[in-house]
């Protein structure tokens, strides 16, 4: 065996490298934006319920959280910009549900509060 270091080359079209840039950029916006970009989420999608509750993941403290259940049970996470089985979705993060708003509820509070959460 040789103590030689050899190089690998991998190469990466420019356009998916720029795509994975503006995905990361993305991504990096919407971090403490969780009330927000899932309320938004609610109001322009019919059947939907908004989340607040709080999640935890890699041994880090437990924060306050807020995401959506869609009409076919799945989670979507507006700040991850993904859907997950909700399963999944609790397993990940240990998710723990707080309080659930309805599309109206989601309006009331909106209009009532000034605020994008978390309501009470």
């Amino acid at each position: 065996m040789s103590d030689e270091q050899t190089d690998v080359v991998i190469e990466i079209p420019l356009q998916q490298l720029a795509d994975a840039v503006a995905d990361r950029l993305a991504f990096e916006q919407r971090l403490g934006m969780c009330y927000r970009e899932n309320a938004l989420f609610v109001q322009s999608h019919f059947d939907t319920q908004l989340v607040h509750g709080s999640i935890q993941g890699d041994d880090k403290p437990r924060i306050s959280h807020a995401w959506v259940i869609n009409p076919d049970g799945t989670v979507h996470d507006a700040v991850l910009g993904q859907d997950f089985p909700q399963i999944v979705y609790e397993r990940m993060f240990s998710a723990e549900v707080d309080v659930t708003f309805t599309r109206d509820q989601v309006f009331e509070h909106l209009q009532r509060e000034k605020t994008w959460g978390p309501w009470t």
